[in-house]
């Protein structure tokens, strides 16, 4: 099928970013507290006993892979199966699914651990303080407001009439599509369009403060800015050199799907890549090309 900008793709990580746009909302409301343990805001689920303080696992630091947390990705389950929910899957209890369950494996505040297990915590924390499901309450608080209308954390049918296929890297298998648990990881959906969108938000242009209003300015420059100790790593973007610049962006990869984005805020644009395959042979050529065009 001919690609078109109404081409839905399944964004991987990079549904990180928006997540944690969600989580920076609800911080300038006051709802959220980034230096608190987590644990306050997780009454569902008990961040299970380690060798290691809970305490030292903050908001902050989940946001920045910095809380030492285990589970690098968040998986996902075949469209028609029956979705478990997201503490049986952090507690490593759903048969055939995942088999690990979420916990501390180093010291927090220590090093730079990506995990999509923190992400998986931070999806509940947004849950607990907007007392809204998390596709509702980012759809409605972060998605919407930014324009990105065909966008979503979770499976619908008008996604179906859209989404590209998948394929295998031999581009002669495809693979299912998924819903996926700990969509504040790994669960976007979304198209050209609306990821133009959400690049434009992140640039300040005449008229148009970065930020486009969901969160401040001030925020979006304390997100894109690296984190102490995860230096490659701010606050739900990856700080990625060029030529001596930390350039923001995120990568995203799930089975069938690589993309990338990459931003200059202060020239008020970004370049965002999109493919429906393994192996990423595509992707890393346009990689080649925006970096060129950065740099």
């Amino acid at each position: 099928r001919p690609v078109s900008r109404t081409t839905v793709y399944q964004m991987g990580s990079i549904s990180k970013t928006l997540t944690a746009w969600a989580v920076m909302r609800l911080v300038e409301r006051g709802a959220i507290q980034l230096d608190a343990p987590v644990q306050q805001y997780l009454p569902q689920w008990t961040i299970p006993p380690s060798k290691f303080a809970p305490s030292g696992v903050t908001v902050r630091r989940l946001l920045s892979h910095t809380a030492g947390i285990n589970v690098p990705a968040s998986l996902g389950i075949s469209l028609g199966l029956r979705i478990p929910s997201l503490q049986d899957v952090m507690n490593g209890v759903v048969p055939n699914f995942a088999d690990q369950k979420v916990e501390i494996i180093a010291p927090p505040g220590s090093e730079f651990r990506y995990s999509g297990g923190g992400y998986e915590m931070l999806q509940m924390v947004v849950e607990t303080a907007s007392g809204k499901r998390f596709d509702d309450f980012i759809r409605a608080e972060i998605l919407e407001p930014l324009g990105m209308h065909a966008s979503s954390y979770a499976w619908n049918d008008s996604l179906a009439a859209h989404v590209a296929v998948p394929y295998k890297e031999d581009g002669k298998g495809s693979y299912p599509y998924f819903n996926y648990p700990g969509s504040g990881a790994a669960g976007l959906y979304s198209n050209i369009d609306d990821m133009t969108a959400f690049l434009l938000a992140q640039c300040s242009r005449p008229g148009h403060p970065a930020g486009a209003g969901v969160i401040s300015s001030e925020t979006l420059t304390r997100m894109m800015r690296p984190d102490s100790v995860a230096l490659q790593y701010g606050i739900g973007y990856e700080i990625v050199p060029i030529n001596g610049l930390p350039r923001p962006g995120h990568a995203g990869s799930n089975p069938g799907w690589k993309s990338n984005y990459l931003l200059i805020p202060e020239r008020g644009f970004g370049i965002i890549v999109m493919t429906n395959i393994d192996g990423g042979r595509a992707r890393t050529e346009v990689l080649k090309l925006m970096r060129s065009m950065i740099g």
